[in-house]
């Protein structure tokens, strides 16, 4: 993919902000991310890069953003370098992009990069379900937009704190309570109500 801008037309972050200092340009060039035309041929590391910027910029809003990091199991190996990666513990198929950073019931969030006609594999897709079922919130992103869109999704979700969870657990339980009390109820007066007819009849 080489080291090429992203696209010609596609905001670049400025020299200063490369040189650690930070302008409302450089915010409106990186909130100009979210609506890329379809038609521009971006690569998926070219979109992943975009993300990573934007993610450098909104770390005052959210400091959790200075954690998500790129896993880098994709792009062309060859076969010696491809096998020494697998002894070490590689495996085909990990998303691209992890925030390990716990939202309500999940764990951190996974998202998976594509282009715009980009399709995840049958690894990456299987990934994505595994994830997914052990408390991940994990997505397959086509392009730049959809995955800042879904980082913010995840992160302005309200998160429940231990005592709120405490209490709603406890209402749970108890209402669990009431229905198995109100259950027995409903069976023990069905049993005297069957046991009353029965006696009724041998009574006679």
């Amino acid at each position: 993919m080489g080291n090429k801008p992203y696209f010609t037309k596609y905001p670049q972050p400025s020299k200063a902000r490369r040189g650690g200092v930070l302008h409302e340009a450089d915010l409106d060039r990186m909130d100009s991310l979210r609506h890329v035309p379809k038609l521009l041929k971006i690569s998926e590391e070219s979109e992943q890069i975009a993300v990573m910027e934007w993610a450098a910029y909104n770390r005052g809003k959210w400091p959790c953003l200075e954690r998500l990091y790129h896993t880098p199991n994709g792009g062309y190996r060859n076969t010696a370098e491809a096998a020494h990666l697998k002894r070490m513990g590689v495996s085909p198929g990990v998303p691209d992009l992890f925030l390990p950073f716990p939202v309500g019931d999940y764990s951190g969030l996974w998202l998976e990069m594509k282009t715009e006609a980009g399709r995840p594999t049958a690894c990456q897709r299987d990934w994505i379900e595994y994830l997914r079922s052990v408390g991940y919130c994990a997505y397959v992103c086509h392009g730049a937009g959809e995955a800042i869109n879904a980082i913010e999704d995840y992160l302005n979700r309200r998160t429940e704190t231990t005592a709120e969870k405490v209490a709603r657990l406890e209402k749970e339980l108890q209402e669990a309570r009431e229905a198995l009390e109100a259950e027995k109820t409903k069976s023990l007066t069905k049993s005297l109500f069957t046991y009353g007819a029965w006696y009724e009849d041998v009574k006679e």
